[in-house]
């Protein structure tokens, strides 16, 4: 990122004045993204539980190929 952008453009963009409202707004939004987060991973949960109980060989042996981890295959048995 330095070397595109430099240094001086990086800390001018990590650096600054922020009001009250602008903390309020990151605020709102990492609540947001922490909820959202929240989400998926219960989400996740439960297709693992699903695919563990009815597919339990294919979710299993799809792990098994590189990159292929938990996430991945549940997405491929759906």
């Amino acid at each position: 990122m330095i070397n595109k952008h430099g240094r001086d453009n990086i800390i001018g963009a990590v650096t600054g004045n922020f009001s009250s409202v602008d903390i309020t707004v990151i605020k709102q939004y990492l609540s947001m993204t922490d909820l959202i987060n929240a989400q998926i991973s219960e989400c996740q949960k439960e297709h693992t539980a699903l695919y563990e109980g009815y597919f339990p060989e294919q979710y299993r042996r799809l792990q098994t190929i590189p990159g292929v981890k938990e996430r991945a295959a549940t997405v491929i048995i759906a």
